[in-house]
């Protein structure tokens, strides 16, 4: 099994990238900040870059000091298919306000 943790930034940051073939098992994530969080996940195919088309949650919102949880699915990656998450900052914000952590959880198949 590996564990991830990452930042997320307010660009397409790459929360896991499988080697082999691998399964995503859960994805936690968790808002650090003072302040409600949106953020988008994308599951990019290798050799592909994130955009709409890969985009499996748009403008989540997460609570202030709070944690979301993917674990009823899971999701098998092949070679360098990756996982991005990008935190939305809304207008009057900045991006140091606002700290989301994604942790993810997979294993080799």
């Amino acid at each position: 099994m590996a564990i991830k943790s990452t930042v997320v930034t307010d660009t397409e940051t790459l929360i896991y990238q499988s080697r082999d073939c691998s399964a995503v098992t859960t994805i936690y994530f968790c808002n650090a900040s003072e302040k409600d969080v949106f953020f988008n996940v994308h599951v990019v195919p290798a050799g592909s870059q994130a955009n709409f088309t890969n985009l499996i949650y748009t403008q989540l919102l997460l609570p202030c000091r709070d944690t979301y949880v993917l674990d009823t699915e899971k999701i098998v990656l092949e070679n360098n298919d990756a996982i991005y998450a990008r935190v939305i900052v809304p207008t009057g914000s900045v991006i140091g306000d606002l700290v989301l952590i994604a942790t993810v959880s997979a294993i080799t198949v």
